[in-house]
């Protein structure tokens, strides 16, 4: 058997190249959500039978959820944190567009 019939999916013979493509592409994607979706639904069973317990969150949330200026505090470190990682790893990349203009030679990356 082929793909399109334990899919599900028929392909007719007389569309164009692009677009039986177009097809294959389409239903490779359908059948690799589903799996994703079907996995993630094996593993939380199978993690609960293993394990027995409910699933613990950081104290951070709990905390969180009992006062409004923990809330505001734990928003503002997430921000920080964001913010800085999003700074550096755009720096990154200007930099090394930046040096591409020089070549990427050691003089290039120094000057930017």
């Amino acid at each position: 058997m082929d793909f399109y019939s334990l899919a599900g999916w028929w392909v007719e013979e007389s569309r164009p190249q692009e677009t039986r493509v177009m097809a294959e592409d389409n239903s490779v994607g359908v059948l690799a959500g589903v799996l994703i979706i079907a996995a993630g639904q094996l593993t939380g069973f199978l993690g609960a039978r293993i394990w027995h317990r409910a699933v613990k969150g950081p104290a951070v949330i709990k905390e969180a959820k009992t006062t409004w200026k923990a809330a505001l505090l734990t928003l503002g470190l997430a921000w920080t944190f964001a913010a800085f990682g999003e700074e550096m790893s755009y720096r990154g990349y200007l930099m090394t567009r930046a040096a591409d203009v020089g070549d990427r030679s050691k003089l290039a990356y120094f000057a930017a």
